[in-house]
Protein backbone atom coordinates (compact mmCIF):
# COMPACT_ATOMS: atom_id res chain seq x y z
CA UNK A 1 0.00 0.00 0.00
CA UNK A 2 1.26 3.29 -1.14
CA UNK A 3 0.01 4.93 2.19
CA UNK A 4 3.35 4.19 4.65
CA UNK A 5 2.64 6.34 7.38
CA UNK A 6 0.92 4.96 10.13
CA UNK A 7 -0.02 8.89 11.35
CA UNK A 8 -1.63 9.23 8.03
CA UNK A 9 -3.55 5.48 8.44
CA UNK A 10 -5.08 6.47 11.40
CA UNK A 11 -5.99 10.02 10.65
CA UNK A 12 -7.56 8.85 7.63
CA UNK A 13 -9.51 6.37 9.80
CA UNK A 14 -10.32 8.64 12.60
CA UNK A 15 -12.24 10.83 9.77
CA UNK A 16 -13.89 8.19 8.12
CA UNK A 17 -15.12 6.97 11.27
CA UNK A 18 -16.11 10.21 12.18
CA UNK A 19 -18.22 10.59 8.76
CA UNK A 20 -20.20 7.17 9.80
CA UNK A 21 -19.67 4.00 10.51
CA UNK A 22 -19.57 1.96 7.88
CA UNK A 23 -19.30 2.42 4.36
CA UNK A 24 -20.45 -0.30 1.87
CA UNK A 25 -18.16 -2.98 0.61
CA UNK A 26 -18.18 -1.51 -3.06
CA UNK A 27 -17.30 1.77 -2.16
CA UNK A 28 -14.51 0.52 0.15
CA UNK A 29 -13.16 -1.86 -2.80
CA UNK A 30 -13.16 1.13 -4.96
CA UNK A 31 -10.82 3.17 -2.00
CA UNK A 32 -8.59 0.70 -1.64
CA UNK A 33 -8.16 0.38 -4.98
CA UNK A 34 -6.88 3.73 -5.87
CA UNK A 35 -5.22 3.70 -2.38
CA UNK A 36 -3.11 1.20 -3.52
CA UNK A 37 -2.42 2.71 -7.30
CA UNK A 38 -2.08 6.36 -6.41
CA UNK A 39 0.31 8.33 -3.69
CA UNK A 40 -1.88 10.06 -1.48
CA UNK A 41 0.45 12.17 -0.15
CA UNK A 42 1.56 13.70 -3.50
CA UNK A 43 -2.41 14.02 -4.14
CA UNK A 44 -2.90 15.99 -1.09
CA UNK A 45 0.34 18.30 -1.55
CA UNK A 46 -1.38 18.81 -5.46
CA UNK A 47 -4.39 19.52 -3.65
CA UNK A 48 -3.53 22.01 -1.14
CA UNK A 49 -1.14 23.87 -3.76
CA UNK A 50 -4.52 24.15 -5.64
CA UNK A 51 -6.67 25.07 -2.84
CA UNK A 52 -4.23 27.80 -1.95
CA UNK A 53 -4.17 29.81 -5.19
CA UNK A 54 -8.12 29.20 -5.65
CA UNK A 55 -8.43 30.84 -2.01
CA UNK A 56 -5.81 33.74 -2.52
CA UNK A 57 -7.59 34.42 -6.08
CA UNK A 58 -10.62 34.64 -3.87
CA UNK A 59 -9.26 36.97 -1.25
CA UNK A 60 -7.53 38.82 -3.31
CA UNK A 61 -10.82 39.89 -5.53
CA UNK A 62 -12.89 40.43 -2.29
CA UNK A 63 -10.42 42.79 -1.01
CA UNK A 64 -10.16 44.52 -3.96
CA UNK A 65 -13.98 44.65 -4.89
CA UNK A 66 -16.49 44.37 -1.86
CA UNK A 67 -17.29 47.19 0.56
CA UNK A 68 -15.17 47.71 3.01
CA UNK A 69 -17.75 47.44 5.82
CA UNK A 70 -18.06 43.48 4.93
CA UNK A 71 -15.23 41.26 6.44
CA UNK A 72 -14.02 38.08 5.61
CA UNK A 73 -11.92 34.89 7.20
CA UNK A 74 -8.35 34.09 5.77
CA UNK A 75 -8.63 30.53 5.72
CA UNK A 76 -5.16 28.69 6.65
CA UNK A 77 -6.86 25.23 5.47
CA UNK A 78 -10.16 24.08 3.93
CA UNK A 79 -12.29 24.61 1.26
CA UNK A 80 -14.49 27.87 2.13
CA UNK A 81 -14.17 30.97 3.21
CA UNK A 82 -16.94 32.94 5.77
CA UNK A 83 -18.26 36.37 5.27
CA UNK A 84 -19.65 38.62 7.48
CA UNK A 85 -21.99 41.55 5.66
CA UNK A 86 -23.58 44.13 7.81
CA UNK A 87 -25.81 43.66 10.55
CA UNK A 88 -28.49 45.17 8.62
CA UNK A 89 -27.95 43.10 5.59
CA UNK A 90 -29.36 39.03 5.46
CA UNK A 91 -27.35 36.94 3.55
CA UNK A 92 -30.85 35.26 2.12
CA UNK A 93 -32.27 38.13 0.76
CA UNK A 94 -29.06 38.49 -1.79
CA UNK A 95 -28.90 34.98 -2.35
CA UNK A 96 -31.74 35.23 -5.32
CA UNK A 97 -29.86 38.10 -6.57
CA UNK A 98 -26.48 36.16 -6.78
CA UNK A 99 -28.55 33.18 -8.47
CA UNK A 100 -29.55 35.37 -11.01
CA UNK A 101 -26.20 36.13 -12.11
CA UNK A 102 -25.19 32.64 -12.14
CA UNK A 103 -23.57 32.41 -8.52
CA UNK A 104 -24.53 30.70 -5.56
CA UNK A 105 -23.56 31.24 -1.71
CA UNK A 106 -24.49 29.21 1.09
CA UNK A 107 -25.95 31.34 3.62
CA UNK A 108 -24.47 31.46 7.17
CA UNK A 109 -27.67 30.93 9.61
CA UNK A 110 -28.03 27.27 9.01
CA UNK A 111 -24.64 26.69 10.98
CA UNK A 112 -26.25 28.59 14.05
CA UNK A 113 -28.57 26.46 16.56
CA UNK A 114 -30.57 29.46 16.99
CA UNK A 115 -30.36 30.49 13.23
CA UNK A 116 -28.44 33.92 14.46
CA UNK A 117 -25.72 35.86 12.20
CA UNK A 118 -28.19 35.84 9.01
CA UNK A 119 -25.61 38.36 7.91
CA UNK A 120 -23.40 35.72 7.25
CA UNK A 121 -22.67 33.54 4.17
CA UNK A 122 -20.07 30.79 3.33
CA UNK A 123 -17.97 30.53 0.01
CA UNK A 124 -16.38 27.74 -1.42
CA UNK A 125 -13.29 28.49 -3.95
CA UNK A 126 -12.42 24.84 -5.01
CA UNK A 127 -14.34 24.06 -7.61
CA UNK A 128 -13.62 27.05 -9.93
CA UNK A 129 -10.57 28.40 -11.39
CA UNK A 130 -9.06 31.43 -10.17
CA UNK A 131 -10.78 33.58 -13.02
CA UNK A 132 -13.68 31.99 -12.37
CA UNK A 133 -13.67 32.57 -9.15
CA UNK A 134 -13.02 36.19 -9.80
CA UNK A 135 -15.44 36.67 -12.24
CA UNK A 136 -17.71 35.57 -9.44
CA UNK A 137 -16.92 37.81 -6.49
CA UNK A 138 -17.37 40.59 -9.56
CA UNK A 139 -21.07 39.64 -9.56
CA UNK A 140 -21.36 39.13 -6.05
CA UNK A 141 -20.14 42.33 -5.16
CA UNK A 142 -22.51 43.85 -7.61
CA UNK A 143 -25.12 43.04 -5.51
CA UNK A 144 -23.63 43.77 -2.62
Amino acid sequence: MIIRDAELRFRINTAKEAADLHSNVFSQFILLDYLKNNDITQHIARIRSLYKGQSDAMIKAMEDMFPADVSFTRPEGGMFIWVTLPENMKAVSLFEKTREKNVVFVPGNPFYVDGRKANTLRLNYTNCDEATITEGIRRISEVL
